[in-house]
């Protein structure tokens, strides 16, 4: 049996490392059913890694959004602490863009962490969030 005859154990990894560079289903067939893979195979394993790849997507984007709404609201933490209030707005108005605000529809995100306007509480705010940065870690 040649070397670059595919196993069938090997048809999974390929499909994916083919995905991941996004080569298309139909040139992905063709590619693998050249080399020993059954047609069957390759297309299952494909919706697999369409699956996978949504699942991964899904997962990453609700984490980004909550990195993204911790950033904001250290930054805008900060702006009050200095009482930088343009900045501070400017921060809000993308806190309010990345929850939803502006579209109309109610967002199912969690409440954004209570900020006081005192410096020494904004202070106090700061330190709690930046730890609870430092546990995400």
């Amino acid at each position: 049996m040649p070397n670059d005859l595919i196993k069938p154990e090997e048809v999974g990894d390929k499909v994916l490392g083919l995905a991941l560079v996004g080569v298309p289903l139909h040139e992905i067939l063709k590619k693998l059913v050249k080399a020993g893979a059954e047609e069957v195979a390759v297309r299952e394993s494909y919706a697999r890694t369409l699956e996978y790849f949504r699942h991964v997507a899904a997962s990453d984007r609700v984490v980004d959004r909550g990195q993204a709404a911790a950033r904001l609201n250290l930054l805008f933490l900060s702006a009050m602490k200095v009482q930088d209030y343009k900045t501070a707005l400017s921060v809000q108005k993308e806190l309010n863009k990345l929850s939803g605000l502006y579209d109309g529809a109610p967002t199912q995100q969690p409440a954004p962490v209570a900020v006081s306007s005192s410096p020494v509480s904004a202070e106090e705010d700061l330190d709690a969030l930046a730890s609870r940065l430092l546990l995400l870690e």
